[in-house]
C-alpha cells in the first residue's frame, strides 16, 4: 500500500522484504526517504533506524506502527524519525510526510556537501593558515591573531589573502562562517568516535 501511494504521487519507490534485504542493497546510500514499519520480520524497524544513525545519518525515516505505544513513538523520534504515523493511515497524509522528508533530506545533503567541501579545503591549508583560521573563528581580531602567531602585519596580510583564496571566499566573515562549518564537522566526527 505504501509503494502504491508513493508511485501514485509520481515518486519512485523501492520495496524490500526485510531490513536485512534493505541493508544488503545499500539503497540507504542514495538520497531519499525510508518508510519503515515498527514490526517487521527479522530486524525490527527501530533496530534498523538505530543502525542507520551511523550508516546513513542524513536519511529521513518515517516510522509506521499499528499500535499507540507512546514509548515506541518516543524512541523513534529520539532516533531522529521524520514522522511517526499510526496504521491505518491516511494515504495523503503519508504522501505529504514523505514529501516533507524529501525536502529535509535535500537540505541535509546540501549541508553535508558544503561540510565535505569546506573540510577538504581546510585539509589543504598550511599549518599557519589553519592556526590563523582557528583564531579568527574564536573571535580574535587581527592584532590578537598576529600576537598569538608572532607574525608581522605584512605576513598576516599575505597569509590572510592566501587563506581567503584557498577557501574560495572574499571576506573574513565568510571565512569565519566556513570555519564554524568545519568545526561542527570535526566535533561530530569526534563525538562519533
Amino acid at each position: 500500500m505504501v509503494s502504491l501511494a508513493v508511485r501514485r504521487s509520481e515518486m519512485d519507490a523501492l520495496t524490500f522484504e526485510s531490513a536485512e534485504e534493505f541493508l544488503e542493497s545499500k539503497a540507504y546510500t542514495r538520497p531519499g526517504v525510508l518508510v519503515l514499519d515498527i514490526s517487521m520480520n527479522g530486524m525490527c524497524g527501530l533496530e534498523l533506524q538505530s543502525r542507520l544513525l551511523t550508516e546513513a545519518p542524513t536519511l529521513p525515516v518515517i516510522m509506521l506502527s499499528a499500535t499507540d505505544d507512546v514509548e515506541l513513538a518516543v524512541r523513534a523520534m529520539r532516533h531522529r524519525a521524520a514522522d511517526f504515523i499510526r496504521k491505518p493511515f491516511d494515504v495523503d497524509a503519508l504522501v505529504r510526510s514523505i514529501q516533507a522528508a524529501v525536502v529535509q533530506n535535500q537540505a541535509l545533503l546540501m549541508v553535508e556537501r558544503e561540510r565535505r567541501t569546506a573540510q577538504a579545503m581546510y585539509s589543504r591549508l598550511t599549518t599557519i593558515e589553519q592556526d590563523l583560521l582557528l583564531l579568527l573563528s574564536d573571535g580574535q581580531n587581527e592584532i590578537q591573531v598576529r600576537g598569538a602567531l608572532g607574525v608581522e602585519s605584512d605576513f598576516y596580510e599575505r597569509t590572510m589573502s592566501d587563506l581567503l583564496q584557498k577557501m574560495g571566499v572574499e571576506s573574513t566573515v565568510a571565512l569565519v562562517q566556513l570555519s564554524h562549518l568545519i568545526a561542527a564537522t570535526r566535533e561530530e566526527h569526534h563525538l562519533a568516535a
